[in-house]
């Protein structure tokens, strides 16, 4: 039978940006004007090759376990396990630790109490769960280098024991063992894990480890860059926490106090990262609010009291990535009047400014309450991640406040601000993390592709729209940041090659925009072509934005009247996504609201769509 089409949420790509696929699908088998470069020709195919994975991904998505094996059960009887010496070894090392770390984060006494006997169990009995096989093989693999991380609820804990980890863990490889013996044992948990995740069935039993066992392979998906694999297995647990009334008081909360317990802070883990993935896929939560009244986590005292500070002010921050959704980006909210959505965008602006400045006071009580220089200078990076996140998330609000009519740009001054602070958050993050390999993927995992990173998709529109040199240069810069990681994370690689792509366009494309006098017309002839089709990123025509925008060119008023006119001519009447051009606004299209949804509606597909691509083993470009 052939593969039916995946049908997706109203703001997913697969639903509203059909126009933008065939716009992208002409831009690489459209005739190219006469004299245009073999560069140019290039990047036209990359193009092509990137909407034929699109296509190729709503009809044929990717193997969600590509390392599972046909087994009829899951063990060490019918998986091969790391040595017990080395998982005692681990598991060890974990126990040892006192921070609040990704083994701690949903449960620290099942944890610290249960992970040893959890292992003698697996290894040595055959009276184990699905979910304890799941779980031991996440913990010995989120344990073993290169891959060893450490999460908050949701988000990302590194800590200072991991670090201490790490350096044991290095100095253990460099005397004892080859350096392909730990990439070995890591491929053996990753098979396990994921041979364990394919066989379970439709329908799982809910209980506490098959919820957390879910949690944990979620974080995991997340980690190797597979969102929609990420959604399934987090949607589960989401059912499985709600039928077992996680999420209310009464089971979820301690009697004597007003902190969640146990299998409350498994639910606010569960609604972390289910919320943070709705926003990232486009997709609307399956966690109603007015159901919650588990109290979130923080306010008590104790050695977790910071870290469950932290952990609520996530839960907050996942709130609201909930909201952006909902208010800004689902179907019903984009149909919505211009004066309604930029009333949602500056209520959504003012809370994300208001949860930026409480992460920067939690960091604050978090330095002064750790004693360790080390400790400080995680805490530091934790958060000035986190402010690339906050970042993140408000360019993404801020991108559908309509620009003032007099701009001539489709963007908003606040939207290439936001966007342009976070790239600068972002290389002052790498600049501490000073290239240490394991902290750079986590931040890049758990920051930059885990809430949908609209900055850098925005510079790529205000490039192309305005030929800014400075954002262009912003552009390259973060580029060259990731690099050093690709050789780490396959999806990092990934998401290197995608981002180099769009620069490379708008790099070729300002070229174009500036080149000298005497080829101004072969320039704007090939201009117009691209611009027709980056039209279908929710872009007005750029072309007839630059000639208009004198002031980059110095060129004269009467010229500019001849440029708009060629540009006019050469367009025609079929040109994409056009309004009416309005002499007295500079090049601004006027358009009704109804259009103007539509338009945000294609760039927040095209800008998920472009990570969702990610989910692909390979890219053919």
């Amino acid at each position: 039978m052939a593969n039916e089409m995946v049908v997706e949420g109203q703001s997913s790509l697969s639903a509203h940006s059909t126009f933008a696929i065939q716009f992208l699908k002409d831009i690489a088998g459209s005739d190219q004007a006469e004299g245009a470069s073999s560069e140019i020709g290039e990047l036209l195919n990359t193009l092509g090759h990137i909407v034929d994975v699109f296509n190729d991904q709503r009809t044929s998505p990717s193997p969600l376990f590509p390392r599972a094996q046909m087994t009829g059960a899951v063990g060490p009887q019918s998986c091969q396990m790391p040595p017990i010496q080395t998982a005692v070894a681990v598991l060890r090392d974990a126990q040892a630790e006192r921070e609040f770390s990704f083994l701690h984060a949903f449960d620290p006494p099942y944890i610290l109490k249960n992970l040893s006997d959890l292992c003698l169990k697996v290894y040595f009995s055959q009276d184990y769960s699905d979910a304890e096989f799941i779980i031991l093989n996440l913990a010995l693999y989120c344990k073993v280098p290169p891959v060893c991380n450490s999460y908050a609820v949701g988000i990302k804990k590194i800590t200072e024991t991991a670090a201490r980890t790490e350096l044991q863990w290095s100095e253990l490889r460099s005397t004892e063992d080859s350096p392909n013996e730990y990439d070995t044992l890591a491929s053996m948990c990753e098979t396990n894990i994921e041979t364990a995740l394919s066989g379970l069935s439709l329908y799982v039993k809910a209980t506490y480890d098959m919820i957390l066992a879910l949690v944990l392979g979620t974080v995991h998906a997340v980690d190797t860059s597979k969102p929609s694999l990420a959604w399934t297995l987090i949607s589960a647990a989401s059912q499985g926490s709600y039928s077992l009334g996680y999420h209310t008081r009464s089971v979820g909360a301690d009697r004597t106090s007003n902190e969640p317990n146990e299998k409350g802070l498994l639910f606010w883990a569960v609604y972390s990262l289910e919320r943070f993935l709705s926003l990232r896929l486009g997709r609307s939560s399956t966690i109603p609010d007015c159901d919650i009244t588990v109290p979130l986590p923080g306010s008590s005292q104790g050695s977790y009291s910071l870290a469950l500070d932290y952990c609520g002010h996530q839960v907050k921050l996942a709130r609201l990535a909930g909201q952006v959704y909902k208010k800004i980006y689902s179907a019903k909210a984009l149909l919505l009047p211009v004066d309604v959505r930029r009333r949602r965008v500056i209520e959504l602006s003012q809370e994300l400014n208001e949860s930026c400045e409480i992460s920067r006071q939690i960091n604050e009580r978090w330095v002064q309450c750790t004693t360790s220089i080390v400790g400080r200078q995680i805490a530091s990076l934790l958060f000035t991640s986190d402010e690339v996140a906050h970042l993140s998330m408000l360019t993404l609000v801020q991108r559908a406040m309509p620009a003032q009519s007099d701009s001539g740009t489709l963007l908003s001054t606040e939207c290439a601000n936001s966007a342009r602070e976070a790239l600068e958050q972002h290389q002052k993050c790498m600049a501490e993390l000073r290239a240490q390999d394991t902290f750079v993927v986590a931040h890049l995992n758990w920051t930059i592709f885990f809430v949908p990173f609209a900055p850098f998709i925005v510079l790529f529109c205000h490039v192309i729209e305005t030929g800014a040199i400075q954002d262009l240069a912003r552009m390259q810069s973060f580029v060259t940041s990731i690099e050093s990681a690709c050789r780490h994370s396959k999806a990092i690689a990934k998401h290197h090659r995608l981002f180099q792509v769009f620069y490379s366009v708008a790099l070729r494309h300002t070229e174009l925009r500036w080149a000298p006098t005497p080829t101004q017309e072969e320039s704007l002839r090939l201009r117009m072509e691209m611009d027709a089709h980056l039209s279908a990123l929710g872009l007005p025509q750029t072309a007839l934005a630059a000639a208009n925008h004198s002031s980059h060119t110095g060129t004269e008023t009467q010229e500019t009247e001849t440029h708009q006119g060629q540009a006019m001519a050469w367009l025609g009447d079929n040109a994409p996504g056009l309004g009416t051009l309005d002499p007295v606004q500079g090049g601004g299209m006027t358009s009704t609201w109804e259009d103007q949804g539509a338009r945000l509606g294609n760039w927040f597909s095209f800008n998920q769509h472009v990570m969702e691509l990610l989910d692909h083993n390979d890219l053919p470009f």
